[in-house]
């Protein structure tokens, strides 16, 4: 017989086998001189008129696909203009070499508190479009109990034999979901990098009723019976691959695909979803009180120059002093690791920068090392113009400068970091989790890793440092008040009312409360529309980079050339250099398109013909 088979990282070739085989079985084939995974899409008459040899089937595994999946990976491909092999790629990531002998996961189900009033209304209204594809925007304030509706959500689904994706922008975040998991007995499998396993992939393919608790490489997973997907953290920019896909965008795909509710749960939405619900096409849901009506914190703006190195305005010391007195902890945000931020020879005074990358060195004083943020390449301290080691002096500050600096001032204090340079895997970070919820540190210092969901409960005061909390990109604004508004949320979890001071070095003196919010992003969508920004266009960003900063550069004026050909309706600007123009050893150049559609088909020729470019559809970040 002769197949149409799906050839993983390649396209659709044809291959012929004595053997009768089912379509969308799984089989190896030849591709050059090496074997490949392959899906059968289509099996054709032996009588077909032919000039060509085709190349045999080497093998056929145990495994085989379904319609959806096949489904999921040609849309996919499609709307992410992609190599459709690569789309099986993605989705055979861990398949096993053989099938595994498992036991069934036995979920225990033991029972769950009782939900309040509005967390049952909303828990019934979700209920409602069981068995339907329906796109939900559950709002509710930090607190407010959108964890307790999502774990009634999952044992209707598993009791009724259904598997469920819980999306999760990262790994950081879910030891505190794991807790409650185990307390009501149901046993997650894990989907996140570095912790993916064959026989996660095989449960999941073998329709067995589990609960998949992932990043956004979880849509590829081979569910057979999924039942609901829960987003959780909606907002959060993580989902989104930087040049790649968008992990909640192709959650909804797969959930139209499978006929089932997406449920899409966050704080602070994000203005593309919020716009949605206006237009009627998700259902808007909300919690506007917090968990047991304990108040939202307290916050208070300050307006701080950090002139003769004075890290922390008076007010916030004095703030900090009084909530240590009172036995509660003091939670310090800071999106900067590292000790500083400019690092400067004090002999020649050559700004340090890594030569392999457009950026500044960051001196981290827990390795004694300069370091790379874009590469990770680490230098020792000499300095890389006059390669003296007569001392590098050290601006600005970041985590480890300001721990030194509390440390000073509070000696007696508990001092714990948090950050990817001190809780660089799942179990430090859920061993530093613990270590806050048992009250080891009585402050704690963190980056981004501390804005995500956690639920402490003895936070007295958050101190939120920033300085040039603006950037350049069309979404800064909006991601500026999501990270206030989601370090705030660590705040007053339990008893305790709470306070935050946001202290900040520019004239950004916009009265942030968390209870507006949602007017918040009526203005950003307001100042959108005027400027035709997403969500009332997409933006498409097409990068290019080489060794050669020439040929990276002739090479985008090429492709902009060819683009323009196609006199389409939408703004193409012309190619420039990014605005980090190069990382790893490569210049990058770049051209920005606005349009109201995107033309895939055209987007596809440009791709086949300059097959080394990265396309972007809506990008989180413009650096």
């Amino acid at each position: 017989m002769i197949y149409k088979i799906l050839v993983e990282n390649h396209n659709i070739y044809e291959y012929v086998s004595s053997n009768l085989i089912e379509k969308l079985s799984i089989v190896k084939v030849p591709v050059k001189n090496k074997i490949y995974f392959g899906l059968i899409i289509d099996i054709i008459d032996n009588n077909t008129n032919v000039e060509y040899i085709r190349k045999e089937i080497i093998s056929i595994t145990k495994f085989k696909l379904f319609s959806n999946n096949l489904n999921f990976i040609q849309q996919f491909h499609y709307l992410n203009i992609i190599k459709i092999g690569v789309s099986l790629k993605y989705l055979l990531y861990k398949i096993p070499k053989k099938p595994l002998k498992l036991k069934s996961i036995n979920n225990n189900f033991i029972l769950l508190n009782e939900l309040t009033l509005s967390q049952k209304n909303v828990y019934e209204s979700i209920k409602n479009y069981y068995n339907t594809h329906k796109k939900i925007l559950l709002f509710g304030l930090t607190g407010a109990g959108k964890t307790e509706i999502y774990l009634k959500l999952i044992e209707d689904n598993l009791k009724s034999n259904k598997q469920v994706l819980f999306m999760m922008p990262e790994i950081g975040i879910i030891s505190s979901l794991e807790i409650k998991l185990e307390k009501i007995g149901i046993l997650p499998i894990r989907w996140f990098s570095g912790v993916k396993t064959s026989s996660g992939w095989q449960r999941v393919h073998d329709g067995e009723a589990v609960l998949v608790i992932g990043a956004r490489s979880s849509v590829f997973l081979p569910f057979k019976k999924l039942g609901i997907i829960i987003i959780d953290e909606e907002h959060d920019s993580s989902y989104k691959e930087v040049g790649g896909y968008d992990g909640r965008e192709m959650s909804k795909l797969l959930g139209s695909i499978f006929n089932i509710p997406v449920v899409m749960g966050s704080a602070t939405p994000s203005s593309s979803s919020f716009y949605e619900c206006q237009n009627d096409n998700y259902k808007l849901l909300s919690l506007t009180e917090r968990f047991l009506s304990r108040s939202l914190p307290e916050i208070d703006m300050i307006s701080h120059k950090n002139k003769n190195n004075i890290i922390f305005h008076e007010k916030i010391l004095q703030n900090i002093k009084i909530t240590l007195s009172k036995k509660q902890q003091v939670l310090i945000f800071l999106n900067k690791r590292g000790f500083g931020t400019i690092s400067m020879c004090f002999i020649c005074k050559h700004l340090q920068k890594c030569l392999h990358c457009d950026s500044n060195l960051i001196f981290h004083r827990l390795k004694c090392k300069l370091i790379c943020h874009l590469c990770g390449k680490e230098y020792i301290n000499n300095c890389l113009s006059c390669k003296k080691n007569g001392g590098i002096i050290v601006y600005g500050y970041g985590v480890e400068r300001v721990s030194e600096y509390i440390k000073k001032i509070f000696p007696n204090e508990n001092v714990g970091i948090f950050s990817s340079d001190f809780c660089n895997s799942s179990k430090k970070i859920k061993e530093f989790i613990q270590d806050v919820e048992n009250n080891k540190y009585s402050i704690i210092i963190g980056t981004q890793l501390v804005a995500k969901g956690h639920n402490f409960l003895n936070i007295g005061l958050v101190a939120i440092l920033n300085n040039n909390f603006l950037g350049f990109d069309p979404g800064s604004l909006e991601k500026l008040l999501q990270t206030i508004i989601q370090v705030s949320g660590r705040c007053g979890r339990g008893s305790i009312k709470g306070k935050v001071m946001i202290q900040i070095d520019n004239d950004f003196k916009t009265k942030i409360e968390e209870s507006r919010y949602l007017y918040f992003l009526e203005k950003i969508l307001n100042n959108r529309k005027k400027n035709n920004l997403p969500p009332f266009s997409n933006l498409i960003l097409i990068t290019h980079e080489d060794k050669n900063p020439i040929k990276a550069s002739n090479f985008i004026k090429n492709v902009y050339e060819e683009i323009i050909k196609f006199s389409l309706d939408m703004k193409v600007f012309p190619p420039t250099n990014n605005q980090i123009s190069k990382i790893k050893d490569k210049y990058r150049f770049f051209i920005l398109i606005n349009t109201k559609k995107i033309p895939y088909k055209h987007f596809m020729l440009i791709k086949e013909k300059f097959y080394n470019i990265k396309i972007d559809i809506n990008p989180q970040d413009f650096f």
